[in-house]
């Protein structure tokens, strides 16, 4: 069950991006409604402390403390302690795709063992992620993995509409091969029990898009439609 203030797991994403710079600024001010658990580096959020100045960075050595009760400043968890001066913004490292990476796991081991409530990523670099020793195409998949989750899609969400996307780190070259009549069926499905359950939407109105312009013309600029959506 969840507490009635939820610890909020962060992952730092890729340490040479920009997900450090986004945490700082978004805890410039407090959030009142969560306590937030940063999975990162110190190093690294110290490089950037300076220039954003957030409020005040508690350093935790384990979730099983007891965190801040004033919910005051982000509550750090040190998972990587990269070298100072070794990371250079916006150049593609093995050693920080693989901080990435380590980032999500513990931050899902923790969710998994109700230590955090819920996860929220800031972004990696997938050509830095797959060099440091993960295989997977993205977020989705890595997540779907550790929690041994088969039913999964990725869903774009905002107050008035829901994206859900039939495939996910695909070129476009690829989507046609990938795009089946059961792969549909399976995201409406998934889209539809989403919708009930974590949206409180009873009767929602689902939409169908075309792959192709025009939704095919008919046949006349692809067959996607016809054959298969």
């Amino acid at each position: 069950m969840m507490k009635s203030i939820p610890q909020i797991g962060i992952t730092m994403g890729d340490p040479a991006g920009i997900g450090p710079e986004i945490i700082l600024k978004a805890y410039q001010k407090r959030l009142p409604s969560h306590f937030p658990v940063l999975f990162g580096d110190l190093h690294i959020i110290r490089e950037f402390e300076s220039s954003v100045s957030p409020k005040k960075i508690h350093i935790i050595k384990t979730l099983d403390e007891s965190l801040i009760p004033n919910r005051e400043g982000i509550n750090l968890l040190p998972v990587t302690e990269l070298p100072l001066g070794s990371i250079h913004p916006g150049h593609v490292n093995a050693a920080t795709g693989k901080a990435a990476g380590q980032y999500i796991e513990t931050a899902i081991k923790a969710v998994l063992r109700h230590q955090i409530d819920a996860v929220v990523t800031c972004p990696i670099h997938k050509q830095a992620f797959h060099l440091g020793g993960y295989p997977f195409p993205g977020h989705t998949e890595m997540f779907a993995t550790l929690t041994g989750t088969k039913r999964f899609g990725m869903m774009m969400a905002s107050a008035p509409i829901k994206v859900s996307l039939v495939t996910i780190h695909l070129p476009l070259k690829k989507i046609p091969q990938y795009l089946t009549k059961e792969r549909l069926e399976e995201i409406i499905s998934l889209t539809l029990n989403t919708l009930h359950q974590w949206f409180g939407i009873p009767d929602p109105e689902i939409c169908v898009l075309g792959l192709n312009p025009h939704a095919g013309e008919g046949g006349d600029m692809g067959e996607e439609e016809n054959k298969i959506i």
